[in-house]
């Protein structure tokens, strides 16, 4: 029976705090130890999907922390002209 494969997500080495569970993952094996994962077409799509979520949960993370401030439209516009 395959066991499922967790992923983490890294960014700057820090985890994101979200996993992957990924059902039947065909895992080669190098030297005695996983080496490599093969995912079929929707499930690096479905992990790529969750990847970007998880960026976007830390960008939004790091503004909140930062703090920003807004222009009102109309000046940003006078400001490009």
């Amino acid at each position: 029976m395959a066991r499922p494969a967790v992923f983490f997500f890294y960014r700057s080495g820090y985890c994101m705090g979200m996993a992957i569970i990924v059902k039947k993952p065909k895992i080669i094996i190098k030297n005695g130890k996983p080496h490599e994962v093969v995912l079929s077409i929707r499930q690096y799509k479905a992990l790529l999907e969750k990847l970007e979520d998880a960026m976007d949960v830390a960008e939004v993370e790091r503004i909140k922390k930062k703090g920003t401030s807004f222009r009102n439209l109309r000046d940003y516009m006078k400001d490009r002209v």
